[in-house]
């Protein structure tokens, strides 16, 4: 998976990519993009749905678009007890656009 924006650009393989089927949903995709000790980490979660594209695409050009939206949560997972309390996870949704092929 790539990933890219105006901060970072990243590469994950492997076990560096979580993915979960969802039933009614799609698959969710998550990586981790930020690791701050003692205080939390960010990830950023695709939801990929379902696209069908003809096998015999050459008959039946594209594109085939699809739109969806990601997730970048910041988790605070902080050592400090004043900073346990409340909300622990903050999420930022960026719906994105694309093409199946």
């Amino acid at each position: 998976m790539h990933y890219q924006d105006s901060h970072l650009i990243m590469d994950f393989l492997g076990d560096g990519i979580r993915s979960v089927d969802v039933p009614d949903l799609g698959t969710l995709v998550t990586v981790r993009l930020v690791l701050t000790p003692d205080s939390g980490y960010t990830t950023f979660s695709l939801l990929l749905p379902c696209a069908n594209v003809p096998a015999e695409a050459a008959a039946l050009p594209g594109p085939y678009p699809v739109t969806t939206y990601a997730v970048t949560t910041v988790h605070h997972t902080g050592v400090v007890p004043g900073f346990q309390s409340g909300q622990q996870d903050h999420y930022a949704i960026t719906e994105l656009a694309g093409t199946a092929t």
